[in-house]
């Protein structure tokens, strides 16, 4: 694989000169949980430079940090001064604290109905920390809207009402990730994404390979948006994104395995109440039961079902469901004690639970091509 890490080296080299994806707000909750902020002051309004003036054990230090038109920040520990070393720890936790590093740029369109656009448009702006940069209708050239978030995060948006097509430019990170999320259900195709860069193609052949190695047999078998889902998993993966959590590679795929549990009680003609989880309507009107019971202590399938389904069938529901229990709310859930929601912590953790829950979905499809 010399030639992913020489990719990943240039992504470096490309990065390393931008700006670090965090807004003030997250900037000083680091600071306040190193040391003590005892002044801010602006230098220069003309490229936000501001100084802080700091103080950790009676030892005071100061960093200069340029709040960035694009909303990412930089940071300079201040030369010559007595503290250098505890200003340029501070500047290594920052550093580290980021979420986003090494962000790559992507492109996809869609066919999207005007109502639907308007309600995306509706949704995005909608949503904490979002600011619309700019909204321009060039009649046939399409409306265009740009987005930005409050720590760097930046989208642009052109919908053509005469052909009903949507057009993404954007880099690969919240905001993709949501507006990815949201389109699924309103296209019955897969929406394939393109790298931006030199390096695209190649990020595109790795995810390739990926699918292709493990999900050998299942994958042209799946749903063109359960297609969809995992790509964007390897997609990700490829790009090799830095985050502090990285739940956002391993989503996707958990929503694949959540339709392989409910795409085998459907075809087992097992109906379930979508907005209730795993319960199906047990024939007494619109009442519901548990798809999966505890048992002493493990999961099973309801009794009720089990006539219904095969001992294969039954196994694999298990499997799947303990899977997805395990590792599908790293991204949406957290605990009421912030100190024990489970992370994502690493990328190798994060593959590793892809490709576990792809051995799964694998096995899962050979029901529908064997029934």
């Amino acid at each position: 694989m010399n030639w992913l890490n020489s990719i990943k080296e240039t992504w470096y080299l490309m990065a390393k000169n931008k700006g670090y994806f965090l807004n003030k707000i997250g900037l000083e909750s680091v600071v306040n949980n190193f040391c003590n902020i005892e002044k801010s002051e602006c230098l220069n309004p003309a490229n936000q430079q501001t100084r802080y003036f700091l103080e950790k054990e009676d030892k005071k230090f100061s960093i200069d940090v340029f709040f960035r038109k694009d909303n990412t920040i930089t940071i300079t520990p201040l030369p010559n001064q007595e503290f250098i070393g505890i200003a340029t720890e501070l500047h290594g936790l920052i550093r580290d604290s980021v979420e986003y590093k090494n962000v790559v740029s992507g492109t996809f369109s869609t066919k999207l109905l005007p109502n639907q656009f308007t309600d995306l448009k509706q949704f995005i702006e909608g949503l904490s920390g979002v600011t619309v940069l700019s909204e321009e209708d060039k009649g046939l050239n399409g409306k265009i809207i740009k987005y930005k978030t409050d720590f760097g995060d930046s989208v642009t948006l052109t919908y053509y009402n005469s052909t009903h097509k949507l057009f993404f430019q954007g880099l690969m990170m919240n905001l993709y990730i949501i507006i990815k999320t949201y389109l699924a259900p309103f296209n019955g195709n897969a929406i394939p994404t393109k790298i931006s860069g030199s390096t695209g193609a190649s990020i595109e052949e790795l995810a390739d390979q990926y699918i292709k190695h493990n999900l050998p047999n299942g994958f042209k078998y799946l749903d063109p948006i359960m297609a969809n889902f995992i790509t964007d998993s390897f997609t990700l993966v490829a790009a090799g994104t830095n985050l502090r959590d990285y739940a956002a590679w391993v989503m996707p795929t958990m929503r694949v395995l959540e339709h392989s549990i409910k795409r085998i009680c459907l075809n087992s003609s097992i109906y379930l109440e979508d907005k209730g989880g795993f319960r199906y309507f047990n024939g007494n009107g619109s009442k519901t039961s548990p798809v999966f019971q505890d048992h002493n202590g493990s999961q099973v399938v309801n009794t009720d079902l089990q006539s219904r389904l095969d001992s294969d069938r039954v196994d694999i529901l298990v499997r799947c469901y303990l899977y997805l229990k395990s590792n599908r709310h790293e991204l949406f859930h957290t605990t009421q004690i912030v100190q024990g929601t489970r992370l994502v912590s690493t990328p190798e953790e994060a593959q590793n639970i892809i490709i576990g829950a792809c051995d799964l979905i694998e096995e899962s499809l050979k029901f529908d091509l064997n029934p």
